[in-house]
């Protein structure tokens, strides 16, 4: 009994842990898409463009990164 709880308990951590993964994503799509809609990178130089894009990859690596 008691280890099916523990098994239940480690289940629902899991599945939470997956849906703010999934919410972090979706904020983050979610951003990505206004950022373009603003064309925030429309005054960049090359350079800084590179940067930022960067950046965003850096953020999603991170985002999908499991915990370990």
């Amino acid at each position: 009994m008691m280890a099916s709880l523990s098994h239940d308990a480690a289940e629902l951590m899991h599945h939470t842990a997956e849906r703010m993964r999934i919410s972090a994503e979706a904020c983050f799509n979610t951003f990505l898409k206004e950022a373009l809609m603003k064309d925030m990178t429309k005054n960049m130089t090359p350079s800084q463009k590179q940067q930022f894009e960067k950046a965003l990859v850096r953020c999603m690596k991170r985002i999908n990164e499991k915990p370990s």
